[in-house]
């Protein structure tokens, strides 16, 4: 058993010899490491970190920023090391080609060809690294891998690699991304929130937290799903369906374009950065409260909620507000931190929502007596 890749007018062939079938969209068969190494390094197989670890801004020497792949240097060094050594044990890599509608898989009489398609990594990214990384020496690992290649869309790419890294060290917030549990709705009102809404652009999908000086990021996606769970508990509002989980997510879509045109720290980097030390109006915690309040006038408001979205700007953001400090905000000697527990964000609801109908009600009469 063995792969090749072969040049076909300038177009990069996947070819896979003497593959078991194990299903409509899987195969099995071996590869040598050093045509492994081979093919990753000329970029035969490819990342996709729409169903890897996702990707990163780094800042180089020359301060120019790179987005580059999430890895850990740690692990491929480990690896690399017993591969240097003669010591590792080969395992298995997965491979998917994208089931997009624009691939062309061919299995001819025990032969897999790739006649157009992307091959990714689904599973293998640290251990290809690492051939990279020992060059030559990749000789030395006389066992050939077991190779999966997966013929998979990329949700339920997604959904196996999320299944891949159960009890693996990866943050939260990607944990949620990856997750297409169909029956978790939370998580796919947040994703239509994430892929449609203008506050799309300012999710973080990969870390857990946003740091202080981050100029694009403003939430995590998984303070999103896990405001969206709690608001929705909080005002009470079941889900029966996905079509009702449909509904709530094209509303908060809708909301969230308001939220974004209202509050200006979210699209301004630099007026956020500037009243980040004093005010919660742009913290990640405090998208708790913004979610909460759209399960609000979602609630209370269905039909003529846009116009009431603007009370936010009536809040009282100030991290030294009795509203806040020692319930959500601790002051320290120098800054200020966020307590961030199951009681901090039960408050912050509760309190986000009553404050803002505190604002709303005398608004809402005086606009009907109007």
């Amino acid at each position: 058993m063995f792969m090749e890749v072969i040049m076909d007018n300038n177009a990069i062939k996947f070819i896979a010899h003497n593959v078991l079938t194990l299903n409509d969209d899987g195969y099995i068969s071996v590869m040598n490491a050093e045509k492994l190494r081979e093919y990753w390094v000329s970029g035969v197989i490819k990342y996709n970190p729409e169903i890897q670890r996702g990707e990163k801004v780094v800042k180089r020497r020359n301060k120019k920023e790179e987005t580059v792949p999430v890895f850990s240097r740690t692990n491929i060094n480990k690896i690399a090391e017993r591969m240097k050594a003669g010591k590792y044990k080969p395992d298995t890599i997965i491979l998917n080609i994208m089931n997009d509608g624009a691939e062309k898989i061919a299995v001819v009489d025990g032969t897999l060809t790739v006649e157009s398609g992307n091959v990714e990594v689904l599973d293998g990214q640290h251990r290809l690294r690492a051939l990279e990384r020992v060059g030559e020496a990749a000789e030395n690992i006389v066992e050939p891998f077991p190779v999966m290649i997966l013929n998979l869309s990329k949700e339920k790419a997604q959904d196996a690699f999320y299944q891949f890294t159960q009890g693996s060290k990866i943050s939260k917030t990607r944990a949620e991304y990856l997750n297409n549990d169909q029956g978790k709705y939370e998580n796919l009102i947040a994703k239509e929130i994430l892929s449609s809404s203008d506050l799309g652009k300012y999710v973080e999908v990969v870390k857990n937290n946003v740091s202080k000086n981050d100029k694009k990021a403003v939430v995590t996606f998984s303070t999103i799903v896990a405001a969206i769970q709690s608001s929705l508990r909080y005002m009470q509002i079941s889900i029966d369906g996905k079509n009702e989980a449909k509904e709530i997510a094209n509303f908060f879509v809708r909301y969230c374009d308001v939220l974004v045109s209202v509050i200006e720290e979210i699209r301004n980097p630099e007026k956020r950065l500037e009243g980040r030390d004093d005010s919660l109006i742009c913290e990640n915690f405090t998208f708790y409260g913004y979610v909460a309040v759209g399960a609000y006038l979602y609630q209370n408001h269905r039909n003529d909620w846009e116009r009431f979205v603007s009370n936010l700007l009536d809040m009282d953001y100030r991290k030294d507000s009795p509203l806040w400090e020692s319930k959500i905000v601790r002051k320290g000697k120098e800054k200020y931190s966020i307590v961030n527990s199951s009681d901090s964000r039960n408050y912050l609801i509760e309190t986000f929502v009553n404050e803002f109908n505190k604002i709303t009600k005398p608004n809402s009469q005086n606009k009907e007596s109007a």
